[in-house]
């Protein structure tokens, strides 16, 4: 079930900027102009959880527009991606043993490891395909909130730590803002 609480509530005085001059992926400074970048904060409690939208706005180029809309992966979606490559390569090996194609052998000895070992290959490939390219920072959104302090009884967000994957936009966030910053309001950080 998905149920809009309606906007985020912030405390007072909170404000933050983007700097708008720099791409935050690959740092370059010509034909950088400031796109939407859709960032989610999910929280899970028991059986339920919670997520927030944010719409941030980054600076980007047209190189890198794209990895703005990429959110990253975390360890399970890794896990979950190379599990079902593993099963793929499986269910086509089994499907391929069970037709009379395979007549001994290490592959009709060891189905099992063989699709293990070439669901792990084809992670592999997918995973350095889906990599940063020079002179990006990320393949995927160079802006990442690590951490929302929110009030208990009604949500307002007190502080927001962000994560930067690109050192130099990073810097240029902090310069923007000093005071949120000294207030602990804000947190910049390597990503």
């Amino acid at each position: 079930m998905n149920l809009n609480l309606g906007p985020v509530s912030f405390v007072e005085g909170f404000s933050l900027q983007f700097p708008e001059d720099v791409c935050a992926n690959c740092g370059t400074r010509s034909e950088v102009f400031v796109a939407e970048q859709n960032t989610k904060v999910t929280r899970f409690l028991l059986l339920g959880g919670s997520e927030i939208s944010f719409a941030l706005p980054v600076s980007s180029c047209t190189h890198c527009v794209d990895s703005l809309h990429r959110r990253p992966l975390s360890l399970g979606n890794k896990a979950l991606i190379t599990g079902m490559m593993a099963g793929a390569c499986a269910t086509v090996l089994l499907m391929w043993a069970s037709m009379g194609s395979t007549k001994t052998g290490f592959l009709a000895d060891h189905p099992f490891l063989v699709s293990a070992l070439a669901g792990l290959g084809l992670s592999w490939a997918w995973f350095r395909r889906h990599r940063a390219q020079a002179p990006q920072s990320s393949y995927y959104q160079p802006v990442r909130i690590r951490r929302l302090k929110r009030q208990f009884v009604d949500g307002t967000i007190e502080a927001m730590h962000l994560a930067f994957t690109n050192k130099d936009y990073r810097l240029a966030f902090v310069r923007a803002n000093r005071e949120a910053i000294r207030k602990g309001q804000l947190a910049a950080a390597d990503a």
